[in-house]
């Protein structure tokens, strides 16, 4: 593999129906766009995307909450590297 978007296209081919999320569709390998505010469940877990426009307008952060074990967090996707275009 070359790079992160032909991995995320191979994962999307050997697992048809996987749902991945991302801020636009220029995320590799994302097949579901979501926007400020949307919440979603995984598991468990309750997940609200964040907009957080700075590097580029579309960038989205994930607010993931476990409230069966009372634990919470970000994610961004590339956490630490800011040269990420």
């Amino acid at each position: 593999m070359k790079n992160a978007s032909n991995c995320a296209d191979l994962q999307l081919k050997l697992n048809p129906g996987i749902k991945a999320v991302g801020g636009s569709d220029k995320a590799p390998g994302t097949n579901t766009i979501v926007k400020d505010g949307d919440k979603f469940k995984l598991g468990s877990l309750d997940i609200s995307c964040l907009a957080t426009p700075c590097h580029t307008q579309d960038s989205i952060c994930f607010f993931v909450e476990d409230k069966a074990k009372n634990q919470r967090g970000v994610f961004t996707g590339w956490v630490g590297n800011t040269l990420r275009g």
